[in-house]
Parts: structure tokens; sequence; C-alpha cells
């Protein structure tokens, strides 16, 4: 039986407002929906490596519920969304990577 959890999807954008330091700012807009997390299929795994990816997780959500965001957070981890592909009929499934952490060290609001 597979359970589902929050995730979030998170839409990151450029304001045009900098810092006191002249940096932009980052702006995101986070929406919290219920998925199924997955293991990477080994032959996603081994294609994304072949890519220079390296996938490590999988979320399964309802097709309609995702918009295009490039960051989903679940357990308080951060993952990039690699490519997403339709499954099962209304579902959709979001391969994800780990976060490189200097791309998330900008100012945030």
């Amino acid at each position: 039986m597979t359970t589902e959890t929050k995730i979030k999807l998170i839409r990151q954008e450029t304001a045009r407002e900098t810092d006191e330091y002249g940096s932009p700012i980052l702006r995101e807009e986070v929406r919290e929906i219920f998925a199924t997390v997955n293991a990477v299929k080994r032959s996603e795994f081994y294609s994304g490596m072949a890519a220079g990816l390296k996938p490590e997780i999988t979320f399964e959500c309802y097709a309609f519920e995702y918009a295009g965001e490039k960051i989903v957070e679940h357990g308080g981890k951060r993952y990039n969304v690699i490519r997403t592909y339709p499954v099962k009929g209304e579902r959709l499934e979001i391969i994800c990577s780990d976060i490189i952490r200097a791309e998330t060290e900008a100012e945030v609001v």
C-alpha cells in the first residue's frame, strides 16, 4: 500500500528590487500538495547519470496539481526537478535530484 505525504512545490523568480548590496532578491511561491514518494527506477537512474544528472527521488501526484515548478521540498530537504512525465492516467511523475546549496544561497523573501 502506498501512502501520500505532503510536499512543497516551489516556484522562484528574481524580483526587480535589490537588497542593500545591489543583489537581486529571489522571491518564492510555495504550494503544498499530496504526493506519493517513490525510489528512482534503475533505468531512470542510469539514463540520468549518462546525461550528467543524478536522479535521487521520485514524486507522483495528480497532473493538474503541478504547474511547472522547478523545486520540490520534502522532509525539510529541497530537490531540483529534472523532468516530469505522465503515468497512470491523471497522474504525473516528478523525477528530482539533490539541490546544490550554492543555488539557494541568494536572499529569499
